[in-house]
């Protein structure tokens, strides 16, 4: 009994540490990125880069020969598609450009 109320304890602590290490760190998962296009007033799925980290002050924007112009790149779509919202930010305000 007294052996069982060390290695209990040690295995959750060891445990612990394990799994720790198998989790999925936030910055690798692949966020969503939408730019608000008016004709038709869609809100298009893009991928873009865009940083998005709290020291950035610039809007992210993008080129788009496809679509045929800048637009914003914005984190979220409503459930229409139809209106982006929440503006993502990027290191510099020249407009990454995409196909």
């Amino acid at each position: 009994m007294k052996k069982m109320k060390f290695v209990l304890p040690a295995v959750a602590f060891i445990f612990a540490i394990a799994m720790s290490f198998a989790s999925v760190h936030r910055s690798e998962v692949q966020q969503d990125e939408f730019i608000q296009l008016t004709s038709p007033n869609v809100c298009q799925d893009v991928q873009a880069g865009c940083t998005n980290n709290p020291t950035d002050n610039a809007t992210c924007r993008v080129d788009s020969e496809e679509f045929g112009g800048v637009y914003t790149v914005f984190e979220q779509s409503n459930p229409a598609g139809t209106m982006c919202s929440l503006e993502l930010k990027h290191v510099t305000e020249e407009p990454i450009i995409i196909d």
